[in-house]
Order: structure tokens, then sequence, then C-alpha cells
């Protein structure tokens, strides 16, 4: 599982997909969901199940169809040059919003639950 000329294959995109879908699914969603429908929760988690597989379906199809371009370019191309510069602003948005909520929930996991007297710094630096 080697990166050749800095290029996910397939199976490692699957990969990533499915570890940050896990990784919401523990860390992130609970909360979200029962801060908001408390006592439905559950049914919040079974409507929202199939449209987060949907949402790691999309970008593994379209590297099914555009092996060689990257994410980015594959959207221009699908898109076009207007269309496809405005939900490429916002993938990066929202991957550099998800990264940073991620690293802190993991940050307060890890000193909360696993290493309770280390700072929260050591685990995101």
């Amino acid at each position: 599982m080697s990166l050749k000329k800095g290029r996910l294959s397939s199976r490692q995109l699957t990969v990533l997909s499915l570890f940050v879908f896990v990784g919401d699914m523990v860390l992130v969603y609970p909360l979200t969901m029962v801060t908001d429908s408390h006592q439905d929760a559950w049914i919040a988690g079974l409507i929202s199940l199939p449209l987060g597989l949907a949402g790691m379906l999309i970008p593994l199809k379209v590297h099914y169809f555009y092996p060689q371009m990257n994410l980015i370019e594959s959207i221009n191309k699908i898109l076009g040059k207007w269309a496809g510069t405005a939900v490429n602003l916002f993938y990066l948005f929202f991957f550099l919003m998800a990264t940073s909520i991620y690293l802190r929930a993991i940050e307060d996991f890890m000193c909360t639950q696993i290493f309770e007297k280390t700072p929260g710094g050591v685990f995101v630096s």
C-alpha cells in the first residue's frame, strides 16, 4: 500500500473513508444527535447511517470513473470551471473544519479517558 505519484488507490481511499466514518460514529455524532433529538436519537442514527454511507460512496465512484485525477480535478471536470471551483472550495473548507474538530475530539477523548494526567497539547502536536 504505497503511494504512487502522491495518489491514493481505491483501496486506500476506502480504508481512510471507513476510518473517518467509524470515528465520526464513535466520537462526534452521538453528542450531536442526543443534544437535538434527546430520546429519539436512535431514529436520527438510523436515518444518518445510509446518508453517511452515500456520502462515502460518492468520492469512491468519482475515483472509479476518473482514476487518473484527484478529487479536485475530477470535480472540475464533472461540474465545469465555476461550479467545480465553488464545490471544491466547500470541500476544502469542510475538510479543514472537520480535521480541526476531529483533532479536538481525539485530544479530549485521550486526555479524559486514557491519559488523564497528560496535557492535551501532547496529542495535537
